[in-house]
């Protein structure tokens, strides 16, 4: 039997039982920490023996995919990244498009706030954004954001869909 902490009562409701050893758990929001129990279970002639609980486990779904990412060019060879800030989130990564077309983490931010320098001066720069949350030494990634370019020079900002 799967039960999760009620947060209103401070006690475990009955999720739901399987027969295996896992049990999926559906229509959670995205960043949502929830503490789960499981009891095992047998039943025998009519009679019903329960195991010892396993100890609480406080899972996470992954972060909210960033949203509102924005570029405010603050020099010929710097910029700052703005976004919305996601529910949960332990801090965000930021990824710049490489000349291959692969993107690469330059920088890592606690809150919804990046500055980037040393661009090269009016050469199209494209960045995107991801959220992360760690849990228990486990690290859950959200989705990356829709990129967003900026050339420094000409202090031109797109929104790419």
């Amino acid at each position: 039997k799967v039960y999760r902490m009620d947060e209103d009562t401070l006690k475990y409701t009955l999720v739901g039982v399987t027969k295996t050893t896992s049990y999926p758990i559906t229509k959670l929001s995205p960043g949502e920490f929830t503490d789960y129990v499981v009891k095992p279970y047998r039943k025998a002639a009519g009679v019903t023996c329960y195991g010892t609980v396993c100890p609480d486990y406080l899972a996470t779904t992954c972060p909210a995919k960033v949203k509102r990412l924005a570029a405010d060019v603050t020099s010929v060879t710097s910029l700052h990244l703005t976004w919305n800030a996601v529910a949960n989130a332990s801090g965000y990564c930021v990824y710049q498009k490489q000349s291959d077309g692969s993107y690469k983490r330059i920088a890592k931010a606690a809150d919804n706030l990046a500055s980037i320098t040393n661009l090269p001066t009016g050469k199209k720069a494209t960045f995107r954004v991801r959220a992360y949350i760690k849990n228990s030494g486990v690290v859950y990634w959200g989705a990356y954001s829709a990129a967003v370019f900026a050339i420094p020079e000409t202090n031109e900002f797109v929104m790419t869909p």
